[in-house]
């Protein structure tokens, strides 16, 4: 299957490695990850914002000047636009600080009972 197909089926994958779009702004790299502009999915940009407010303000930068970890933060964010129903994180915590990786364990925990493509 390509990569597409398999988004649209509703897995998303957060790679280790990250691949941002550089040159791209943090809310461009954002609206790369929509499933569909005109369809509005469970994750809006507020709500990416809201769970990462360092994104927020940094999100007319270009995302290859952001630190590890908030690039971390914006591949999360990216495969959580597309509205997945599974997401896979490889190495989760890979350039997050202590405090950062503590809030995903409890972030994705309460999240699924809500539903959320967190596990």
């Amino acid at each position: 299957m390509k990569p597409y197909e398999i988004a649209h089926l509703g897995l998303g994958y957060v790679p280790e490695n990250r691949d941002i779009f550089p040159k791209l702004t943090v809310h461009q790299n954002l609206m790369l990850g929509q499933k569909s502009a005109r369809q509005a999915g469970r994750w809006t940009f507020d709500d990416m914002y809201q769970m990462f407010p360092r994104l927020q303000e940094r999100q007319n930068v270009e995302a290859g000047v952001l630190s590890g970890g908030e690039q971390q933060m914006l591949t999360l964010c990216r495969s959580l636009m597309g509205d997945p129903d599974l997401i896979i994180i490889d190495e989760p915590t890979e350039g997050w600080r202590r405090r950062l990786s503590s809030w995903s364990g409890s972030t994705c925990k309460s999240s699924s009972s809500a539903a959320s493509p967190c596990c």
